[in-house]
């Protein structure tokens, strides 16, 4: 998702910077100046394992979004969008109707804790110490399935976890624990 600007066209192109045709910094350019990132907060980091198939090191942020600004899926890594509230997206998940991988699912049950988008950013704002999650070594599948704990969560020091590659550095509201 694009924050901090109404350019429509920086969305044009998009797929141009995908394809690697066009930097993003120029794209950004040519879409005349700057993002504004100062509603942007980083909230969590999660990297691969070594060893997996698929490597990836993401960070996750919070924000407000533009106002009327609606979420335009990519059709490879997003292919179906939209705002959704973060206890609704765990439900369908549990249901089988979204797939979703653990680092998403923790910052939902996460975000799920808090009253309102008001409330996360200024946790977000705030910050707190870098916390690392643990998970199974062994994990289960399917909907339902337990397999990320942080500091504070029930199991967190069980001995079959151990350290994942997952670092969140915003305080969970008081009585949230995660269950994924």
């Amino acid at each position: 998702m694009l924050v901090g600007t109404g350019a429509d066209r920086l969305l044009e192109r998009r797929a141009g910077v995908e394809r690697g045709e066009v930097s993003f910094v120029d794209a950004v350019t040519e879409a005349g100046g700057g993002l504004d990132t100062s509603g942007v907060v980083p909230v969590a980091r999660w990297v691969t394992p070594p060893g997996s198939d698929r490597r990836y090191d993401t960070y996750f942020f919070v924000a407000r979004p533009g106002t009327g600004r609606d979420p335009v899926a990519d059709g490879r890594e997003a292919v179906e969008v939209g705002w959704v509230r973060p206890a609704e997206a765990l439900d369908r998940w549990d249901s089988g109707e979204l797939t979703m991988i653990s680092p998403t699912i923790s910052m939902l049950q996460l975000l799920s804790g808090f009253a309102s988008a008001d409330e996360v950013l200024e946790a977000a704002r705030r910050g707190a110490e870098p916390v690392q999650a643990r998970v199974l070594a062994d994990p289960p599948h399917g909907p339902g399935a337990s397999w990320v704990w942080w500091p504070g969560d029930a199991g967190y020091d069980a001995a079959a976890t151990v350290s994942a590659m997952g670092w969140m550095w915003i305080s969970r509201p008081p009585g949230v624990e995660s269950a994924t």
